[in-house]
């Protein structure tokens, strides 16, 4: 399948905003989650780990006021980083209640301005918006408890006419590699074909899709470059676009 990516004129804005901020954010994460996710301070505040998702939103959502929904938003990283999703009505929905506290703390220092928050899970949900311009699901789709035929089956009637997706997913094709290294766990993977497919028979029409970028540098970093190098990555983004006549 090919790719679309707009070619923009002139400088375009920095895709994530407060860097300034996130060792603050790092320190609020070590000082409020419980021990047995504490560990998980440094990987939220890795702002690279949104980088590729920050830079396709930043190429494909526009404007500002529109309404979005972020499945499984975490401790708000998006919400807060990630310029694209800034001056827009964000509802962030995550079933984990350890992430609850967060979005009192964070809306407090004047950071999740104009965001909404439910601690749910995404199949019991209910939601305050009849269309959204923009879901997302960031980072979830390698939950085994979560499958994308269904989740689209739930979710793409709340998605507005000409209304965007965004996705990433973790590559079926590198099952193996990551088995021989050691690496795999329980990890819901799927083949990129069959993504393609089910986006089609929802009535999604993919705009982009790429590698997402590792959040580590170093060795780790040049690994997945090699993988790049060889037409593959461990895990695929892409944004979709509801096809006219859908929703």
């Amino acid at each position: 399948m090919s790719s679309e990516t707009r070619v923009l004129s002139g400088t375009m804005p920095a895709p994530l905003i407060r860097s300034e901020y996130r060792e603050h954010y790092r320190g609020v994460l070590l000082r409020h989650l419980p021990p047995n996710l504490s560990a998980f301070s440094a990987f939220f505040a890795n702002t690279k780990r949104l980088e590729t998702m920050a830079g396709m939103l930043q190429r494909h959502f526009h404007g500002t006021g529109n309404a979005v929904l972020n499945i499984g938003c975490g401790p708000f990283a998006s919400e807060i980083f990630v310029a694209a999703l800034q001056h827009q009505a964000v509802h962030a929905l995550d079933y984990t209640p350890e992430f609850a506290v967060f979005f009192d703390i964070f809306r407090d220092e004047g950071v999740l301005e104009g965001v909404s928050f439910a601690n749910t899970d995404v199949m019991m949900a209910d939601f305050p918006l009849a269309r959204f311009n923009l879901i997302v699901m960031h980072d979830l789709l390698y939950e085994t408890a979560l499958e994308l035929d269904t989740l689209l089956a739930r979710l793409l009637p709340l998605l507005a006419a000409d209304g965007l997706l965004y996705i990433d997913f973790m590559n079926a094709h590198l099952h193996w590699l990551w088995m021989l290294l050691g690496k795999e766990k329980q990890y819901r993977r799927y083949r990129p074909r069959d993504v393609w497919g089910l986006l089609d028979r929802h009535g999604l029409a993919v705009l982009e899709h790429r590698p997402v970028l590792p959040s580590a540098g170093g060795l780790t970093a040049l690994f997945h470059r090699l993988l790049r190098a060889f037409g593959t990555s461990n895990a695929i983004a892409v944004v979709a676009r509801l096809k006219s006549g859908h929703g």
